[in-house]
């Protein structure tokens, strides 16, 4: 989707290199450290004059942004290192043909998350603080509880992004251990398996050591569970991971065969984005009091950054690590993620990811694979309708234009 978004010299003179971010999967804030209350929330529980509680404004759509962010778009990138990278890109001096690989993928993260919240770029590059309060009344009509300059924005956006990207790490924390259970799974070794405590999985445990064992290694020979546990990092983040196949059933000679298409990813896809309660059923269908994650990122069908989103949590769910390390740790999870998208977003294996796609929309979004019959009188009640009432109208026409010649 072409871009015409336009910068400001001192927008773009305030620009740094963009450099890769690994942040952590999972944040959280140091025991015992109470966090201070933002305006915005002691706002929202104001008394009024009469007792009751004051009718909570609108919420400001930043945060739901930094979800989308993080589901449909690119989880692992600092949104302000996503801002400078496209903002980077807008210079005259600017040699796209020079960027790393790594550069490239976060300018496409910009270009897909302006893609499907085309209004963010007026947030991000267009407007003055000023105009950006004007345009936000008029987008959303209402006027800001906050400041609204892009160092607010850009804060809410990122913190969005990591909530989401934690609240799917908490949830699958517990649920991996269920899905492993779930008799469409063929797991194995299943004891030893606590749900709340991590360090009983990984390589230490058979079942999910045999799902995290890259392809290119025999679980079933000693030496290598040996090895794997006395040193995880032997588990490239560049080699595949058992679990990538249905019931880890690779081919050597034919490594497309099922691949990304095993049904605990497809537990995991569903839990994250059509609720918590639809993973189990077969036809993903469960009684949700909300809109599913899926529908408030307006996402309608599959996409290769999703996927590689479900992968990533997949295989920190079956870990033992308790966090995502930023720098160090026996597994690099962000380049893990990229190294999937990678082959996802490689035109050498378009049509491969294309069927894919098709796949997992078949089997988690299935009314986004349903071909329309708009054009097919055969099947198409209206169309049917249609051609009966101008059938209708000729026959009236004809009767009228008989009477007339008898007359």
């Amino acid at each position: 989707m072409p871009l015409s978004f336009s910068a400001s010299a001192s927008d773009l003179s305030s620009v740094s290199d963009p450099t890769p971010s690994t942040p952590s999967l999972n944040i959280s804030q140091s025991s015992g450290e109470k966090r201070a209350r933002s305006p915005v929330e002691d706002s929202d529980n104001e008394i009024g004059v009469n007792g009751r509680k004051k009718r909570k404004a609108p919420e400001e759509p930043w945060r739901d942004w930094g979800h989308t962010c993080a589901r449909v778009v690119d989880a692992f990138t600092d949104p302000q290192i996503i801002i400078n990278t496209y903002l980077k890109s807008l210079l005259p001096s600017a040699r796209p043909e020079m960027y790393t690989e790594q550069q490239k993928h976060i300018l496409k993260s910009y270009e897909l998350l302006v893609d499907h919240i085309p209004i963010l770029g007026k947030f991000i590059i267009d407007c003055s603080p000023t105009e950006l309060k004007e345009l936000y009344k008029e987008v959303f009509h209402f006027c800001p509880r906050t400041v609204c300059h892009r160092a607010y924005f850009v804060t809410q956006l990122k913190a969005g992004q990591g909530s989401a990207r934690q609240a799917d790490t908490n949830g699958l924390k517990t649920n991996i251990i269920d899905m492993m259970f779930h008799p469409d799974n063929a797991a194995q070794g299943l004891s030893g398996l606590d749900r709340k405590v991590k360090i009983t999985r990984g390589f230490h445990n058979d079942a999910t050591g045999r799902l995290l064992c890259p392809v290119t290694l025999d679980w079933d020979d000693d030496s290598v569970k040996e090895k794997l546990r006395a040193s995880p990092n032997t588990a490239s983040t560049s080699s595949w991971p058992m679990f990538f196949y249905p019931n880890g059933a690779y081919e050597p000679t034919d490594m497309e065969k099922g691949l990304l298409r095993s049904e605990l990813l497809v537990f995991v896809f569903k839990y994250i984005y059509t609720g918590p309660n639809t993973w189990s059923k077969p036809d993903g269908v469960a009684r949700n009091t909300r809109s599913c994650n899926a529908v408030l990122a307006q996402m309608e069908h599959v996409t290769a950054r999703s996927l590689a989103y479900v992968a990533a949590q997949a295989r920190f769910a079956l870990s033992s690590g308790e966090t995502n390390q930023k720098v160090g740790g026996p597994f690099d999870l962000t380049r893990f993620f990229w190294h999937v998208v990678k082959y996802l977003e490689d035109p050498d294996f378009e049509e491969e990811v294309s069927q894919l796609l098709d796949w997992w929309n078949s089997r988690v979004l299935p009314s986004s694979s349903q071909p329309d019959n708009f054009d097919d009188g055969a099947v198409d009640s209206l169309a049917q309708l249609k051609a009966q009432k101008a059938a209708k109208r000729a026959m009236l026409a004809n009767a009228t234009n008989h009477m007339r010649v008898i007359v």
